[in-house]
């Protein structure tokens, strides 16, 4: 009898340590460890799953593409792109302005869309007709939004107005595009020059071209001169609108 005791005791023992065998803590040292190379195989499976033909499929969809053609691209692409956001920032400073344009708005889109998205809700929400009766007109309405823009999103809302610049500007109401020209007036950036020469050549709509050029002559002029000198010369009809809107801000000393 003894002797079977000790036994089931053996047995018991035996069952205890294969139990908690079972159930070791794989945080533990002693518990087995998932190779590093399987790790980080996993951490970069976007990237390693992203081709560079996808990447630049996306990539020349959305740069090529506006209105509603635009946001089915975007809607479709924007993941491929995040996931390679190396070449996004490698792209972003390219010396083409309209590659690094776009980069620098796949970045902002990826960085703060849901800001963007909130931003031109709140935008669109405005009731102009009631603006329209106000002292101030429309005018209060932009000011309005360059104070929020400046207050919230900073420099951050520089892609969102070369987005609606270069993709929107003949798919959303005139006063929507009017409030991205008037922000531009006061986050003044080098960046935004190439952008706006494109934009003051092929406009048609005369009050947006006064804005735009209006951008151009508060942008720092010892940032832009050379390049400004260079686009100058190739826009004909955007200088004889931005010479026109700087001897205006001459005359009322800007």
């Amino acid at each position: 009898m003894e002797r079977a005791g000790r036994r089931a005791c053996c047995v018991l023992a035996i069952g205890l340590v294969a139990a908690s065998a079972l159930r070791a803590d794989p945080n533990d040292s002693a518990a087995p460890r998932e190779p590093q190379s399987s790790v980080i195989a996993r951490e970069n499976v976007l990237e390693k799953d992203v081709s560079m033909e996808d990447f630049e499929t996306g990539f020349h969809l959305l740069q090529a593409s506006d209105a509603q053609a635009y946001d089915a691209a975007r809607a479709r692409w924007q993941g491929t792109l995040a996931a390679s956001r190396h070449e996004l920032e490698r792209r972003a400073v390219s010396a083409d302005w309209r590659t690094a344009i776009n980069a620098a708005i796949v970045l902002g889109r990826i960085d703060h869309g849901p800001a963007y998205d909130r931003f031109q809700a709140a935008l669109a929400a405005e009731d102009i007709r009631a603006a329209g009766r106000m002292a101030g007109g429309l005018h209060t309405v932009w000011a309005k939004y360059q104070a929020i823009a400046t207050r919230d999103l900073q420099g951050a809302v520089l892609p969102l107005c070369w987005e609606v610049l270069l993709k929107h500007v003949n798919s959303w109401p005139d006063w929507q595009v009017t409030a991205y020209l008037r922000i531009l007036w006061v986050t003044p950036d080098p960046r935004s020059l190439e952008p706006l020469m494109w934009f003051l050549e092929t406009t048609a709509n005369d009050g947006h071209a006064h804005d735009a050029a209006r951008a151009v002559a508060l942008l720092g002029r010892a940032a832009v001169a050379t390049r400004l000198a260079e686009s100058r010369a190739k826009h004909e009809l955007a200088r004889a609108r931005l010479d026109d809107v700087e001897a205006e801000l001459t005359d009322i000393g800007r």
